[in-house]
């Protein structure tokens, strides 16, 4: 069977398949393409939304950032390592630190320190995205500030009151200063002060008021004395009228008005007295009589060298009125002229002998030809506190004694009396008087004649009269010619700084810096302080401390429990103190302290420089010994009372003073322009030098008290918290 012949299709039916296959092409492209759309705008909503999350967690970071840094100004910021969170929508947060310190700030830039008083704010910015919360962005921010110092934390109102002075020693104690030793700028004195007491006072200056001292070249009788007395020393013209009568050879009244008169004029005679260490003229009687107030300790009128009057006849009168006082001045002159202590040292002496009560007799020393007598009254003691008006009278043949007008007792004694050229003539006590009085004195001279400025003291005092007698008051006014505040004042004690003094903080919310501790003895060491660590150099003492050799500090130096001494023993010892930062508007530089001991502060021969405020609560002590010791302070010193002992080689004049004193008047005359204290110095080896010195700063400073409880600075009261300043803002970005 032969195979049958294939058919062909028609041309339609071909042209239809294809034409399916095309449309299914083209519906798979159709498909494929929208597929494409659709992922590519999918992409597009995420990228969109990623774009929008990230947005939102930039805001949030920035936003945050500025939450955090208004926080910091408000009363109730944390301060650093306490974060600060928060939330700005249902899908935005924030977390913001604080960190202390700036992290590009280098020892080598100048705003170095400035470090501790910046703090790094660091804020991120968390947002979540609203369809699907495990997507989240992050952003960081960063800001650094600085605090705005508008206010620093208030000091003690004693120690605001006692920043007046360079040295306040404030307690009731005593101070004892010796020589050699320089006290610069004002001083406040609360306790007795000792000066100078290496050298042994006398036992001859007169203490109390002197009105009236006459010479006469006759014995006055005893009716005239006696009217005399009784018209008294109230009336000023009758006093003159009645001592006028009686024809002085030499009268002197004491009735300068002004109390800072150097001289008192003579009323006959000629000769002019020359006021000396612890006087006070001008001192009111009655009405216009004034009279002389003589301290017992140092005070006394110079009337140069003149001799009785010639004839052999002669009275002396006086009206006085002693007073109550040092008990040792046993032998206390009225008018003396001599060259030394002894009876033949005189040529005549009219003065007092104490006997074992407050009460003295009248007492004298003349020599007659080449004798030399020693008389005392046989009774009418001169009491203290009322005035008397005392007499000798000599006829060639007998010398009497009277007091208030009333004859007393008698010795018979004749010749004239003896000459001395070279012997001066003092009223109040003895020439040559002492050598702590001719000293001090001449300290002042050599000040004034410009050969240096020696004095103990160079500033204002204010000086308490409840503790101190007046001689104390008229060495420093009058032989050492200061400005002196001499009332009763009163003082508020410090209060004890009573913290650990573990820790410290610059201000509030600020880092908590933990403070190093020292103890024993230290050598060959440096401390400053650290801007990350230890930003105002304290150092804690820990049992006692002793500062020797080579030792160099910068900070503050403190003890805050009681019973800890600090003592600085070595050479090369520099002590420098903190300055702090200032305020706005305050151009005062302020300072820490640079040693604050709760109890002694004791210099043990030491080669010590010390800037800055030295703040004891008990003693500040400076140790008699060796000559080439130095302790220079420059700043302050605040202590409850002071000793500064003298040096080697002036220790070993302790009971040879008088003998020097002598060897100095015989070596010069001892005239107004020979200076004992040069002598010394030339002749004896005892050299006068400001080795050992406390002066104010060169410019002025405020200290503050250093009670490391508190922060230093505080936020002012017109403010609601602190204030801060931007450094500078920077994006740290995210993801």
């Amino acid at each position: 069977m032969s195979p049958h012949p294939r058919q062909r299709r028609p041309a339609s039916q071909r042209r239809s398949g294809i034409a399916v296959v095309v449309v299914l092409a083209l519906l798979s492209i159709t498909l494929a393409m929208s597929y494409a759309m659709m992922r590519t705008q999918m992409n597009a909503s995420q990228i969109e939304r990623n774009l929008h999350r990230t947005g939102s967690a930039r805001h949030a970071a920035h936003s945050a950032l500025a939450i955090g840094v208004r926080k910091m100004h408000s009363g109730n910021w944390q301060g650093v390592g306490v974060p600060l969170t928060g939330s700005l929508s249902d899908v935005e947060s924030y977390i913001v630190t604080y960190e202390a310190g700036d992290a590009q700030l280098t020892p080598a830039d100048p705003d170095w320190q400035e470090y501790p008083y910046r703090i790094t704010v660091k804020a991120t910015g968390i947002a979540f995205d609203p369809l699907d919360p495990t997507y989240k962005s992050e952003y960081q921010a960063e800001a650094v500030v600085q605090l705005v110092r508008k206010q620093r934390n208030d000091n003690p109102a004693h120690f605001t009151s006692a920043q007046t002075y360079t040295t306040y020693l404030w307690g009731t104690q005593s101070n004892s200063i010796e020589m050699p030793v320089s006290i610069n700028g004002p001083a406040h004195i609360q306790g007795p002060l000792d000066l100078c007491t290496a050298m042994p006072a006398t036992e001859r200056p007169f203490h109390g008021l002197v009105d009236e001292v006459a010479i006469f070249d006759h014995p006055i009788s005893n009716l005239s004395l006696l009217f005399m007395y009784l018209n008294g020393n109230g009336n000023n013209s009758t006093m003159q009228s009645q001592i006028s009568n009686q024809s002085p050879s030499y009268w002197w009244r004491f009735n300068e008005s002004s109390s800072s008169s150097a001289t008192t004029a003579p009323q006959v005679g000629g000769r002019t007295g020359t006021y000396h260490g612890g006087t006070l003229p001008g001192v009111t009687v009655s009405g216009a009589n004034r009279a002389a107030y003589f301290d017992g300790e140092s005070g006394h009128l110079d009337l140069g060298k003149f001799e009785l009057p010639a004839g052999g006849q002669f009275t002396i009168l006086a009206w006085i009125a002693p007073m109550s006082g040092d008990s040792t001045n046993e032998w206390a002159r009225i008018i003396s002229k001599a060259t030394g202590t002894s009876a033949s040292d005189h040529s005549f002496m009219f003065g007092f002998q104490k006997g074992n009560t407050n009460s003295a007799r009248l007492r004298t020393h003349i020599t007659f030809g080449n004798s030399a007598y020693t008389n005392v009254a046989a009774g009418g003691d001169v009491i203290p506190g009322y005035w008397s008006m005392v007499a000798i009278t000599y006829d060639g043949s007998a010398l009497r004694f009277y007091k208030n007008g009333v004859y007393i007792s008698g010795y018979s004694i004749s010749g004239a009396p003896g000459t001395d050229p070279n012997a001066k003539v003092w009223i109040g006590d003895n020439p040559p008087g002492a050598a702590r009085t001719r000293f001090l004195g001449d300290l002042l001279k050599m000040q004034t004649a410009g050969q240096g400025d020696y004095r103990p003291f160079t500033g204002d005092i204010r000086l308490n009269s409840a503790t101190n007698p007046n001689s104390h008051w008229l060495t420093l006014s009058r032989m050492l010619g200061l400005n002196v505040n001499f009332a009763n004042h009163s003082v508020t004690s410090p209060s004890e700084i009573t913290a650990d003094a573990e820790t410290y903080q610059l201000f509030p919310g600020g880092k908590t810096y933990t403070v190093p501790s020292i103890n024993g003895n230290i050598r060959d060491v440096s401390f400053v302080p650290s801007m990350t660590d230890n930003p105002l150099g304290v150092l804690r003492v820990q049992g006692a401390l002793d500062v020797g050799d080579d030792v160099t500090i910068e900070g503050l130096i403190i003890t805050p429990t009681a019973n800890t001494d600090i003592h600085l023993s070595g050479d090369g010892i520099k002590l420098t103190a903190t300055t702090l930062p200032a305020v706005i508007g305050d151009t005062t530089p302020w300072e820490l302290p640079v040693i604050y001991s709760r109890d002694d502060v004791i210099v043990d021969d030491a080669q010590a420089v010390v800037e800055g405020a030295v703040i004891a609560h008990d003693q500040f002590e400076i140790d008699q010994g060796k000559d080439d010791a130095k302790f220079l302070l420059s700043g302050m010193l605040h202590a409850q009372r002071t000793a500064i002992g003298t040096r080697e080689s002036w220790d070993q004049f302790q009971n040879k003073w008088d003998d020097q004193l002598d060897n100095f008047v015989d070596d010069t005359g001892a005239d107004a322009d020979d200076y004992f204290p040069q002598w010394l110095d030339d002749e004896e080896d005892l050299p006068l030098d400001k080795n050992l010195s406390i002066s104010p700063p060169a410019e002025p400073k405020s200290y503050y008290w250093p009670d490391l409880s508190r922060p230093l600075y505080l936020a002012d009261p017109k403010d609601a918290g602190l204030v801060w300043k931007y450094v500078r803002r920077s994006a740290g970005g995210g993801g």
